[in-house]
């Protein structure tokens, strides 16, 4: 049976995103003002190194079922192929926007290359390098579980004190400093012990409390990196915990489960679609004189997330238009 509650982690990462993205756009815009900071100094703080996170924990099983070609293979058409075609997508729509935007481009901006990535695309590149590095720590058998360890101590060293872009070009450092986060789920997920923990109420109280006691630090006395990257960790923790307990308490077939984890399994094509759609939506208020910040938030957050989803839904799974537009 599909664990429902991976998915629904990735459907609140993914709404995470979806809001963070819609609120600096009308900042951008300057229909939001700095008030606003927190908001996104929050989201930002734990929202990307979520997907980090789900993404560690079937990465193994994915290495031992495939071969080398197999891997690299499907690493292509999920991560890179999406990555090139909907660069292009995004710079042709942008263009065609004119000066219907917050940031116009030139038609010399069309011939750019894929890399390095142009904005929120950076994901994919990052989690491209990710999953080639634990492939070949896995080949040289350093990811099981005492090894696991170790690298994440590593890891989170070097990613805490932000040492990577010190020592690495910028399109290696985004990955490896995100490495620590599929570690992080690759150890939680394959650890049952620990898992059998985390579908408790205590575990979501006391993980919840410790997620926000360390908000509240960075965002209003330590605003540091390695603060931030303690918000990530427990915040990966406190949200795992959340969906196994929702999962386990209100099951499966409940609606808040089933909403969660279709919103999930949705995540790459809302990832890859919403910011047109709020961009879009937001340009369109604005154009009839309507720049009220709350309406602007919340239809801007909402269709972000509902448009994507319900281009993703009426697509068939495995159809050529879904594989051809890189969604599956």
């Amino acid at each position: 049976m599909r664990d429902l509650s991976v998915d629904s982690l990735k459907g609140l990462a993914i709404g995470f995103v979806v809001i963070g993205h819609a609120v600096i756009g009308l900042q951008t815009k300057n229909i939001l003002g700095n008030g606003w900071d927190s908001v996104v100094a929050f989201i930002y703080s734990f929202h990307m190194p979520l997907f980090f996170f789900c993404s560690g924990f079937f990465i193994s099983t994915q290495i031992e079922k495939l071969s080398s070609i197999g891997f690299f293979q499907s690493r292509f058409w999920r991560l890179i192929y999406p990555l090139v075609l909907w660069t292009y997508i995004f710079l042709g729509i942008k263009y065609l926007a004119g000066s219907f935007q917050n940031t116009p481009i030139e038609f010399a901006d069309l011939l750019r290359l894929p890399l390095p990535p142009y904005a929120h695309l950076w994901f994919l590149w990052a989690l491209f390098i990710t999953h080639v590095v634990f492939y070949a720590l896995s080949k040289a058998g350093l990811t099981n579980r005492s090894s696991n360890i170790v690298l994440f101590v590593l890891t989170a060293i070097m990613t805490s004190l932000s040492l990577w872009g010190n020592i690495l070009p910028p399109l290696l450092a985004q990955g490896m400093g995100h490495l620590v986060f599929l570690l992080f789920g690759c150890l939680i997920y394959t650890t049952p012990q620990i898992r059998s923990r985390l579908d408790t109420g205590c575990a979501v109280a006391v993980s919840g409390v410790v997620f926000v006691a360390l908000e509240i630090l960075y965002l209003r006395l330590l605003p540091y990196p390695e603060i931030k990257f303690l918000c990530a960790l427990t915040g990966c923790l406190f949200f795992f915990a959340l969906c196994l307990f929702i999962s386990r308490q209100f099951g499966n077939g409940s609606i808040v489960t089933r909403t969660m984890s279709i919103i999930g399994t949705a995540s790459m094509a809302i990832y890859l679609m919403h910011t047109i759609i709020s961009a879009a939506f937001r340009e369109s208020l604005v154009h009839l004189g309507n720049t009220d910040p709350v309406l602007h938030v919340l239809g801007g957050s909402l269709l972000g997330l509902v448009g994507p989803l319900a281009v993703y839904m009426m697509l068939p799974r495995r159809s050529l238009v879904t594989r051809t537009l890189g969604l599956s």
